[in-house]
């Protein structure tokens, strides 16, 4: 299996992708970048774009989007070849770490959907729906969001419990409530 992939692209259309999934997204935000045949993918949580490129491989990487538009805007050439190898990203002799790579067939390359500003009930809705597998999740680094969601939503429902036992409402009750309500969302998203 090659563990290598490059792609090539217009650097002024790169750049202005970047800065407008860097407009879209929240500070410190992770992009990923999604390598096909002839095209690229780029995604932040709420937005969405893609370039033709001239490619060589196929792969997925996420990076800091930040860090990587300080790295664009040293270049001034008209085209730049960006590889993307294990845990890293090249752009001539400069290399930088990503967050997460991936080579193999494109059934993990599928994106995460997420809003802009997804909120602990969009994370938690993720995991009920189904609709990605726990590998996909994982890859993403989206599995940790869900885990330290679940915490604060573990924590609510001990306040919700706490001010609402005086009048005679469970524990049993309001997990219930929760999680018919979560469920029923997520049923209702699917669709």
């Amino acid at each position: 299996m090659n563990h290598e992939c490059r792609f090539s692209v217009k650097r002024k259309e790169f750049s202005k992708v970047l800065r407008n999934l860097k407009v879209a997204g929240k500070k410190g935000i992770q992009v990923e970048v999604t390598v096909t045949n002839g095209r690229i993918d780029l995604r932040s949580p709420g937005a969405s774009f893609w370039l033709p490129a001239t490619t060589s491989g196929s792969a997925k990487a996420s990076f800091d989007l930040t860090h990587l538009i300080r790295v664009i805007g040293t270049y001034q050439t008209a085209n730049l070849t960006i590889g993307i190898v294990p845990d890293k990203l090249f752009i001539g002799g400069y290399s930088f770490a990503a967050r997460t790579t991936f080579f193999a067939d494109d059934t993990i390359l599928r994106s995460v959907d997420l809003p802009a500003n997804y909120t602990d009930l969009d994370l938690l809705l993720l995991e009920v729906s189904q609709m990605y597998t726990p590998q996909e999740l994982a890859f993403h680094k989206v599995d940790s969001l869900i885990a330290d969601a679940r915490v604060r939503l573990e924590d609510a429902i001990d306040n919700a419990v706490a001010a609402l036992k005086p009048f005679g409402i469970s524990r049993k009750l309001v997990e219930g409530l929760v999680t018919d309500n979560i469920t029923r969302l997520a049923k209702s998203r699917k669709h």
